[in-house]
């Protein structure tokens, strides 16, 4: 049974980290969504799920995903059509995921360093559903 729960979170945060690529969403365009009331759920409470130092209990669980506008089973079920969690992400973001599962502390802390300091694609200005208000997604210095 531990297993198998185990697999369920490393296949939830897979997933948040997917929507959130899917949906141009960085945590800190999510934590304005939530102090506008368009979401339920900080940027900073979905960082602490895929970090893995909070587990959602199911009222989060309903809220991410109506953040993401899917079903909240969704969320803890493998993307269809691929035999592992890693197979719905692209060949190169699979070796890096591999790569930061086998690695120390300090390797893991190498590889988020760089992916903060990596140029960024810029994006679209978006319209969010709630409130109909523009984003850009991206914070301003």
């Amino acid at each position: 049974m531990y297993l198998s729960m185990k697999r369920t979170i490393e296949t939830l945060k897979l997933n948040i980290v997917r929507l959130m690529s899917d949906n141009d969403l960085t945590y800190p365009l999510v934590d304005r969504m939530q102090i506008r009331d368009e979401c339920s759920v900080t940027g900073r409470f979905l960082r602490l799920i895929v970090s893995g130092d909070r587990e959602p209990g199911l009222l989060k669980l309903d809220a991410i995903a109506d953040l993401f506008s899917v079903s909240t089973a969704s969320l803890i079920q493998v993307e269809k059509g691929t035999d592992s969690v890693t197979d719905c992400f692209d060949e190169a973001l699979q070796i890096i995921i591999k790569q930061y599962s086998r690695s120390t502390t300090e390797g893991k802390s190498a590889i988020e360093s760089t992916a903060r300091i990596a140029p960024r694609k810029t994006r679209p200005r978006v319209k969010h559903k709630n409130k109909g208000s523009e984003t850009s997604g991206e914070t301003k210095a």
